[in-house]
């Protein structure tokens, strides 16, 4: 048996009505918000970040990890210092909130292989040949297993330094 035409148009018109009122509940969540993917920075790089409003309160959680510089009210360059993740709050002058977001301060993968040994591991840049990369040396129990573009080559340089 079919629905009477007008019955079967409000019911549609609901629908459509349900799905926006949970779109636009799921963006206002601070839950959907915390849930966006963070803000990245290579290590020892920068990144600009434009704002949608006049920036006059900048807050970085720890300056150990990561570093702003203000290029004017709308513009900002955060700048990767140590491997971490903290948070960045940019506020405009009424007290607004303009960004705030995790940032994570991470390794390139590209171009970066890892040699592990044993419990201890070192980082190299590779280009035209591989270079260490200073203060690379990491050591734990079980240490974690080759990863990113260098994985492939990492066991075979791995087998030839333990020999």
């Amino acid at each position: 048996m079919r629905a009477h035409p007008v019955v079967a148009s409000i019911r549609s018109r609901n629908l459509v009505l349900i799905a926006a009122g949970a779109a636009v509940l799921a963006l206002a969540s601070p839950l959907a918000a915390g849930a966006a993917e963070a803000f990245s920075v290579p290590k020892s790089e920068t990144r600009p970040l434009v704002l949608g409003g006049m920036a006059s309160d900048v807050l970085v959680g720890d300056p150990a990890i990561a570093d702003v510089t203000v290029v004017d009210h709308h513009h900002l360059l955060i700048h990767g210092k140590d491997f971490g993740r903290t948070n960045l709050v940019v506020m405009d002058a009424a007290g607004r909130t303009l960004f705030s977001e995790a940032i994570v301060v991470g390794a390139g993968d590209e171009g970066r292989v890892s040699v592990f040994m044993g419990g201890s591991q070192s980082d190299y840049s590779c280009a035209v040949r591989c270079e260490k990369i200073s203060g690379s040396a990491h050591s734990g129990a079980g240490g974690p297993q080759p990863s990113g573009p260098g994985a492939a080559v990492a066991a075979p340089i791995q087998a030839a330094l333990s020999q």
